[in-house]
């Protein structure tokens, strides 16, 4: 059903109706990001990747043939877009001198201790957030194949 729903959608979108591509990012745009902060560890990029991916998706919504369906598709443009910002990133930070004073490189496990509360969900969304920190920090130190394919089948379900 949700894929006649986006094949109608992508009809739509190709006869120019920005609402239907409206709805598409919306139906899309937090599944595009959760992948994306996945495959590049940053919730700054994984931004900018969705934002590039829609409009890529968008320019070449004329090519896509729909033997494949819309979110699959979608998925590959995210995760090409993501893998593309990592080589940026590799780049820029292999021309870039920096110290290890530098904020930006300094050891990310090192935050400075937060009050304790009396709500007991704070230790509990602490735990959590401690849990996504460390998956994270595993998914980092994978190979860029390896994390994509754990990101996809693990945690985004294909």
């Amino acid at each position: 059903m949700h894929e006649d729903k986006d094949r109608e959608l992508v009809n739509r979108c190709r006869k120019g109706d920005l609402d239907a591509f409206e709805i598409l990012v919306t139906n899309y745009q937090k599944k595009m990001f959760n992948m994306a902060f996945r495959i590049t560890g940053s919730m700054e990029d994984a931004a900018e990747v969705v934002q590039d991916a829609f409009v890529s998706a968008h320019r070449n919504l004329k090519n896509f043939e729909q033997k494949s369906r819309f979110s699959t598709w979608l998925y590959s443009i995210t995760v090409n877009t993501a893998k593309n910002r990592l080589k940026q990133n590799l780049a820029r930070k292999a021309h870039e001198p920096h110290s290890s004073d530098d904020p930006l490189y300094a050891d990310s496990n090192r935050k400075g201790i937060e009050p304790a509360s009396d709500d007991p969900s704070a230790l509990d969304l602490l735990m959590m957030r401690d849990r996504q920190k460390g998956v994270q920090k595993c998914l980092n130190g994978l190979e860029q194949d390896f994390r994509e394919v754990i990101v996809l089948r693990d945690i985004q379900g294909f």
